[in-house]
């Protein structure tokens, strides 16, 4: 267990590299999400630290609450059970990307079977793609960042890979081969948000959960079992019940991580809602 730390800390927080142009330790202040996340602490005068760890281990460390914080995440039901999601980031879309005489289609996932999947090592695939490869219909390949896969379409080991408009076209510049050698599907997934995520095992307050709290600032607002009204008028997705309120509050822990998590939730939420709110949209 991490040892107690001081409310006065930085926050540690960790992402994974290779997801430009919204995270990478290539890009100035590690990419447009990093940006962001550190710029919305600031203006709340909080420090922080960001460390820089596999995609895998990054969100393995969170979950233990060896780093107060990880980013950017897709919510999924599996990740929802272990973690507290902020407000959206960014809403994004996600497209199928092929060479270019390969012709794959959102609206047609059956043509995917018996074909090669290129996804990064602990990114979360859509639903329907994920039961896809567990059905065995579908063979997932997972290297460790996105441009791996833009370079295994052309060496013909993959056939396809998943991303949004922006990370996908900037693992393609990274192969230095002409665009016009790929093609992105003209249709895509539907619209998913990227959050910055808190271990539901520091055990957060109970007034985290209260639908009347503003210090959260809607914290939880993407959850689906812990939800903040925030700072504004705008009504949270979903309500705890009292029985899960009283269970979290139990269950609070006096390692230090308990001032870390009332952190997060006080301070990133609002600030985030304030630097992006959930109207930035990419699709392209």
């Amino acid at each position: 267990m991490p040892a107690a730390r001081a409310e006065g800390d930085d926050l540690r927080l960790v992402s994974g590299d290779g997801y430009a142009p919204f995270t990478s330790q290539e890009l100035p202040g590690g990419g447009l999400l990093a940006q962001v996340v550190t710029q919305a602490l600031r203006q709340a005068q909080v420090s922080s630290s960001l460390d820089w760890l596999p995609w895998s281990r990054g969100l393995r460390m969170t979950q233990q609450g060896k780093y107060d914080a990880t980013f950017p995440y897709v919510r999924t039901e599996v990740l929802a059970e272990q973690f507290l999601f902020s407000e959206p980031l960014l809403v994004v879309r996600q497209h199928l990307f092929s060479l270019a005489g390969s012709v794959y289609e959102v609206d047609d996932l059956q043509s995917l079977s018996g074909s090669r999947l290129c996804y990064p090592l602990g990114w979360q695939l859509p639903v329907a793609v994920q039961a896809m490869v567990e059905q065995g219909r579908l063979v997932r390949h997972a290297p460790k960042g996105l441009n791996e896969c833009a370079r295994l379409l052309l060496l013909g080991r993959d056939d396809v890979f998943i991303a949004n408009g922006p990370i996908g076209a900037a693992a393609l510049a990274a192969t230095g081969q002409p665009v016009s050698r790929f093609r992105r599907s003209q249709s895509a997934f539907g619209e998913t948000s990227l959050h910055v995520i808190v271990s539901r095992g520091i055990r957060a307050p109970r007034s985290c959960c209260r639908p009347s709290t503003r210090a959260c600032g809607g914290f939880a607002a993407a959850t689906a079992t812990g939800a903040c009204s925030g700072p504004t008028s705008r009504p949270a997705t979903a309500r705890p019940s009292a029985e899960a309120a009283a269970q979290i509050a139990s269950r609070v822990n006096s390692s230090g991580r308990l001032a870390a998590a009332n952190r997060v939730c006080r301070v990133i939420s609002p600030a985030i809602s304030w630097l992006s709110p959930p109207s930035w949209r990419v699709s392209t």
